[in-house]
């Protein structure tokens, strides 16, 4: 007879999925800019590559991304990367690019835009399956679900 020794942790292996997008679905917001309540809903977008680039993006209504993504140009790249991406509407910036690592379940996203003088802006998503999940600041969870490449 064989006795076996179960692990009561399992072995996790976390991973970023590259063949498709995470969204987040209609997310409530709400600002305060000078005493007026500016409100509404957005839908993030978040696209990972192998080489450890990010790009997203949020719009007020649901967005084929993907094919955004697919059309982005190396001009549109570096400019996003440094936060000066142009803006759709009179506000909210086509998209923003950054550079990514992984580090146990844990996905670290970084941002340098030229607005805080290059200054390098983390962000921690925990890995769940085919979730990210926000860690940052505890106050609201946010949730980013993978999405297939469309056929």
């Amino acid at each position: 007879m064989f006795w076996f020794k179960f692990r009561k942790t399992p072995i996790v292996s976390a991973f970023v999925l590259f063949d498709g997008f995470y969204a987040s679905g209609a997310q409530e917001w709400e600002e305060w800019h000078a005493g007026v309540r500016m409100h509404g809903v957005r839908f993030h977008y978040m696209r990972y590559y192998a080489n450890g680039d990010w790009i997203s993006c949020y719009r007020d209504h649901p967005f084929d991304f993907w094919a955004f993504t697919e059309t982005v140009t190396d001009d549109l790249w570096a400019l996003a990367k440094r936060g000066r991406a142009p803006h759709v509407g009179d506000y909210d910036p086509s998209c923003s690019a950054g550079t990514f690592k992984v580090e146990k379940d844990i996905l670290i996203e970084s941002f340098s835009p030229d607005m805080f003088g290059g200054r390098t802006q983390n962000w921690n998503r925990r890995i769940a399956e085919r979730k990210l999940v926000s860690v940052n600041d505890g106050k609201k969870t946010f949730i980013l679900e993978f999405s297939p490449q469309p056929d």
